[in-house]
């Protein structure tokens, strides 16, 4: 174990691939050292074949640690996710921690001219689960590793036999190692007793599963570790839950105890199938004799709010006749009192209006009279006048002008519109995302790819999503401006 790891109690039965739970058997040392002699050789890439579960994972984590020696700089990738044109500033990412250039071609040349000027050696990368990306990735990981021999050196692993070639072809490997379809029954046996006497295991240690039980988990198992695991700890096989610095051992199921519960649980079921079926029976009878029951209520009760009905109809006409009678003759004689009440106010305003008249022509006959005499005598003295002075006619009056727009009318008038200042659009902004070690970026919904990344975005509030390598998703809300141009993550 390396110098710094805390000895605490594993637990052997995770399914993570913990290089200190690592058991050395023949086939997975011969694997390794297989690879490492190739490597040792030049061959670059090496490609590491083998059905799921059978431990392709824990022997990449293993050799990182192993290969220290032979390549001071080892990294591990859980997969390919960058798309072809992004692979080499992702492994100049990886490799290096530098940000990479903007175009591909310029992060091909940086990568390939930092690999080959590193000082301290030879580079190791180990990529796993390499089926899962598209294979002009895979061919793009080939070429980059052909153009950087011998300062990098990549081994890759990839799940199922049926892609054996496939994946050979893509990676044009120069040598390839295929892993059992599944371990000898030798090899899972002993990968059974070292976690049975393992430390996170603690009361296994004295008791042990019969061994018809042992034989029945390790031909479930089917030679593949990973699922013998998995068998286990669904047995309950003394799987421990570490709580620092305590180790609280969880309640142990005995195989044959589970398997004697399971039938006595099969006979119980046995027994109450008949009782069931009969008690679905009558409650299925009962709820039709309810649902007849129901269905004669509500026939009666339309029937019954019918009658009801009738009865209120009829009731209703009977007495609304007296009433709506008395009700018209009441009308009749208010409209009759209505019109004598006009008639005489009609005489009243006739006789007025004749008073009146006869008042006005009365005296406005004198006025006139009395006008007429005075008016003609000043006429004459004027005519008079006129002639002696021999005065020149009165001008005749001109057609006057259309009369000039009044005060009012101009105030009144609306004023020209005046066009509005259009309001000045801000300029989208380029944005610089980077994380450590890396993350696949999400914004708005958008995949963008991992980073470090630029985008141009319009300012204003953005959602951000980001996926870390271990599984670890963090989703921010970003404003972006001309002076908020720079994200980090975490």
């Amino acid at each position: 174990m390396h110098a710094g790891v805390p000895m605490i109690p594993l637990d052997p039965l995770q399914e993570e691939a913990d290089p200190r739970l690592y058991v050395p058997i023949d086939s997975a040392e011969c694997a390794l050292a297989t690879i490492s002699m190739s490597l040792r050789a030049g061959c670059s890439p090496v490609l590491l074949t083998g059905p799921s579960g059978i431990g392709k994972t824990l022997l990449l984590r293993v050799m990182a640690q192993r290969e220290h020696e032979a390549f001071p700089r080892v990294r591990y990738l859980a997969g390919l996710s960058p798309a072809p044109g992004e692979l080499a500033g992702y492994l100049l990412q990886v490799l290096f921690a530098i940000v990479p250039p903007p175009r591909s071609r310029a992060a091909e040349i940086e990568l390939v001219h930092r690999l080959h000027a590193e000082p301290d050696g030879r580079s190791l990368l180990l990529v796993d689960d390499v089926q899962r990306a598209s294979e002009a990735c895979i061919r793009k990981l080939a070429e980059l590793a052909r153009a950087a021999k011998p300062a990098l050196a990549i081994v890759a692993a990839g799940a199922s036999l049926e892609d054996h070639h496939a994946l050979t072809d893509a990676l044009a490997a120069g040598f390839s190692v295929l892993l059992p379809e599944s371990l000898p029954a030798a090899e899972l046996q002993v990968i059974y007793d070292a976690i049975r006497v393992h430390p996170g295991l603690s009361l296994s240690l004295r008791e042990q599963l019969e061994k018809e039980d042992v034989e029945e988990i390790l031909s479930i198992a089917s030679g593949r570790p990973q699922l013998l695991k998995r068998e286990l700890a669904r047995w309950g096989f003394d799987e421990t839950i570490a709580i620092a610095p305590i180790v609280v051992p969880r309640p142990r199921v005995r195989p044959a105890r589970a398997r004697a519960v399971a039938a006595e649980a099969q006979r119980l079921a046995s027994e109450l199938r008949p009782r069931l079926e009969t008690a679905i029976r009558e409650a299925g009878h009962s709820l039709a004799r309810a649902a007849e029951g129901f269905t004669a209520s509500t026939s009666r009760a339309a029937s019954r709010s019918a009658e009801v009905s009738s009865a209120l109809r009829t009731q209703l006409a009977t007495r609304a006749g007296p009433v709506v009678r008395e009700g018209r003759d009441s009308l009749a004689r208010t409209a009759e009192a209505l019109a004598a009440s006009a008639s005489r106010a009609g005489s009243r305003c006739a006789a007025i209006s004749n008073e009146l008249r006869s008042q006005v022509a009365t005296r406005a006959g004198s006025v006139v009279r009395v006008g007429w005499t005075t008016a003609l005598p000043i006429a004459l003295l004027v005519a008079a006048a006129i002639i002696a002075l021999n005065l020149p006619p009165l001008p005749k009056p001109r057609p006057q002008s259309s009369p000039a727009p009044k005060v009012a009318e101009r105030i009144l008038e609306k004023p020209a519109p005046v066009p509005a200042k259009a309001l000045p659009v801000p300029a989208p902004v380029e944005v610089q995302v980077n994380a450590r070690p890396w993350a696949r970026i999400w914004i708005d919904g958008e995949d963008l790819g991992p980073t470090p990344l630029k985008r141009v975005l319009p300012t204003g509030a953005h959602r951000l999503e980001a996926k870390f390598p271990n599984g670890k998703r963090v989703e921010r809300r970003i404003d972006v401006a001309p002076e908020r141009r720079f994200i980090k993550l975490p």
